[in-house]
């Protein structure tokens, strides 16, 4: 539970989410994201032509896809890949002075993944009820967070207000 508190999750302040297979705490004012269908046999990759097809794809339904990239970025691969039954989503967009990935992992505990980081102190920005880690490392932004059953992950080169800008745009209707 030290651990738990220690990533920010108050865990006096959610509520458990409990199927068959799984246990795992839940905010109720969150929309919960979960993969409600596999399109993938387990080892098997296939590619999307847009982020939210792929998610789409696997039934998801929370929102967890930005509405916002900068203009600068294009869209190069969205590939979704099944190992050892869990689902990885991940969107690669370039452009001329670097690139944005955003990765969409599904995980049934609560499971913050290690990031590496500079000696820059994470700040924690909770977005519609949900905690979301920025990372500032050199020029190279990151943030992480948790939604129900996916660990999702948006990093690339753009400035600090930028990356804000993607996050908010995740809980706004497309524009």
């Amino acid at each position: 539970m030290v651990t738990v508190q220690a990533f920010g999750v108050d865990v006096f302040g959610v509520i458990a989410r409990w199927t068959e297979e799984v246990f795992q705490p839940q905010r109720d004012d969150v929309s919960y994201a979960a993969v409600q269908k596999n399109p993938l046999e387990d080892g098997e990759s296939a590619p999307y032509d847009s982020l939210q097809e792929a998610v789409d794809a696997f039934g998801i339904t929370a929102p967890i896809v930005p509405q916002w990239i900068p203009e600068r970025f294009v869209l190069s691969s969205v590939e979704a890949t099944s190992k050892m039954r869990r689902n990885v989503i991940a969107a690669n967009y370039k452009s001329e002075d670097g690139g944005l990935q955003i990765h969409f992992k599904e995980t049934d505990v609560i499971d913050l993944s290690e990031f590496e980081k500079d000696n820059i102190i994470i700040e924690l920005h909770s977005v519609e009820g949900i905690d979301h880690y920025f990372i500032y490392d050199s020029d190279y932004q990151k943030v992480f967070w948790q939604n129900g059953e996916l660990e999702c992950q948006i990093s690339g080169d753009v400035a600090k207000e930028e990356m804000d800008k993607i996050v908010q745009s995740i809980y706004k209707e497309s524009e």
